[in-house]
């Protein structure tokens, strides 16, 4: 049998796979590929736009969103490297857990809250806030110490911000889920309210909410109460302290896009307790009346010109926010004191983080198919060469890198809080495509060296016969050439492989407790 006839069939297979027989396999990968960016995508929407969703349908759900640990640390990191480190407004005055019988009984709680007012008031705050709801007919059979309670407060000489509630609604009434409700006439014009319902995203600031006036009547959907916008307790507050606040530029955009600013909850808030300022500042007789225990007798407190945010250490008034346990007065003092120093971050557009995600596809699948197709040149360029097939996977991971930090940057920047979500993404596609790149051996190193690594079915089809090894060898041997010495032959070797690198606003609960 000739040479010619014996090699044949090898060249049919060879022909068979250059051919344009179809790559059953590749398209499959491909729509996979296609598959994970549309999920990956949709995940971005449906993330960005669930406030919206939610806002947008009839339901109201009033809860706290919890949110993953990956997300808490980027969070406080970010805010971290925003913040300016101006702090020093605010100081908690908290009401000890221990004692349990003032915060059960509502009554005995505003006589003792009457007694904690009458000793801050030689201490001159800014501004007192007393993170607490006081209902309309609350102690009705004990009326005097609400009387107490509405003298002590309008004998303060300084603003006084005191909580106010609102009730749920299954349903949405004229775009509300929330509606007042009846409060204590303090009779005092230096007493003013606020909302004390939180974001259901608790990091971030409220600043109004829209609420209804009255309760909407069952089955009267014309006469349905008209819904306006109020003040939160935190952004009243701040408009006391500095009545001329809600005038700045920054802050009337985040009213005028009723934008939930994300606070810096990692501010470190001075703290005291009640038991501490009447034992300091308080007579005797107060001392008797509450039976406490002043030895040592503490330092007196520094409360000038600060505002002071009064509340209870009550299980009823604890939240989680980012993965830590917070009392509801202390996370109202972190929203007041973030707004004071400046140290939050805006809600990023939607836009933003669509045109972040789409450029980022571009590059790591777009741009590599264009340079292929039209400049098969350029692959010996710096660092258009890692588009090209065998070190694909470089490219995916530095346009990850850098997408992620100029993104970030930019971000900080405009003092915005960087696309989080959309960072998942990115991370999720980035980590896909490498996996596929392993799946591929047309462009995985790895797989393409040990593809490279297999013998050659044309020398052991014929291994078994020595003449036609020796046939083989002689005719493809090389000619002899005259000049320098020969240098030996040596096949070519498979590149070593480098390593892979590793109203827009949904209410939540309230923040505070009944007085």
């Amino acid at each position: 049998m000739s040479l010619s006839s014996r090699l044949a069939p090898n060249h049919t297979v060879r022909r068979s796979h250059s051919s344009g027989a179809p790559d059953h396999g590749g398209r499959g990968r491909r729509i996979l590929l296609g598959l994970v960016y549309l999920t990956a995508l949709s995940l971005l929407i449906v993330w960005e736009y669930r406030e919206r969703l939610e806002v947008l349908s009839s339901d109201c759900e009033l809860r706290d969103q919890v949110k993953s640990s990956l997300y808490n640390r980027p969070y406080e990191r970010f805010l971290d490297w925003a913040s300016s480190g101006a702090v020093g407004h605010v100081v908690t005055l908290a009401i000890p857990s221990d004692l349990e019988e003032i915060q059960k009984n509502l009554c005995l709680g505003r006589e003792y809250m009457a007694d904690v007012l009458g000793a801050l008031a030689p201490q001159n705050p800014s501004v007192v806030v007393i993170d607490k709801f006081y209902s309309a007919g609350t102690c009705a059979s004990a009326p005097a110490s609400t009387e107490d309670l509405i003298r002590a407060v309008g004998a303060l000489k300084v603003p006084v911000v005191i909580g106010e509630s609102t009730k749920g609604l299954e349903q949405q009434v004229a775009s509300s889920c929330l509606v007042q409700t009846s409060q204590l006439d303090f009779r005092a014009t230096n007493v003013s309210h606020g909302l004390t319902r939180v974001n259901s995203e608790p990091e971030r600031l409220p600043l109004r909410w829209l609420v209804l006036s009255s309760a909407p009547e069952q089955g009267s959907p014309s006469s349905s109460p008209e819904a306006g916008f109020a003040d939160s307790l935190s952004f009243a507050a701040v408009k006391a302290y500095d009545p001329a606040f809600a005038a700045k530029r920054k802050i009337r955009e985040l009213v005028v896009r009723d934008d939930h600013a994300y606070a810096n909850l990692a501010v470190e808030i001075p703290r005291i307790t009640t038991t501490q300022l009447l034992c300091a500042v308080g007579d005797e007789s107060i001392r008797k009346k509450w039976s406490l225990s002043c030895s040592p007798q503490p330092a007196l407190p520094n409360l000038a010109g600060r505002v002071v945010v009064i509340g209870s250490e009550s299980s009823a008034d604890e939240k989680l926010v980012l993965g830590k346990r917070i009392w509801g007065f202390e996370l109202q003092a972190r929203y007041i004191e973030t707004l004071l120093s400046g140290d939050y971050l805006g809600f990023l557009p939607i836009w933003w983080g669509l045109v972040v995600f789409a450029l980022f596809v571009f590059l790591i699948e777009g741009l590599p198919t264009i340079l292929i197709a039209r400049r098969p040149r350029w692959k010996k360029l710096p660092l258009v060469r890692y588009a090209y097939p065998h070190r694909r996977y470089l490219w995916v991971v530095f346009w990850a890198i850098a997408i992620i930090a100029v993104s970030a940057v930019l971000a900080l920047a405009l003092r915005y809080l960087p696309p989080l979500l959309v960072y998942g993404d990115i991370l999720l596609v980035a980590v896909t495509r490498l996996l596929f790149f392993l799946a591929e051996s047309a462009e995985d190193p790895f797989l393409h060296a040990h593809s490279h690594r297999k013998v050659n079915p044309m020398s052991t089809s014929h291994s078994h016969d020595p003449k036609t090894a020796a046939s083989t060898d002689s005719a493809h041997s090389p000619k002899e050439v005259q000049g320098p010495p020969p240098v030996a032959f040596v096949p070519d070797q498979p590149a070593e492989p480098e390593p892979v690198p590793t109203s827009n606003n949904q209410p939540g609960t309230e923040a505070a407790t009944e007085g």
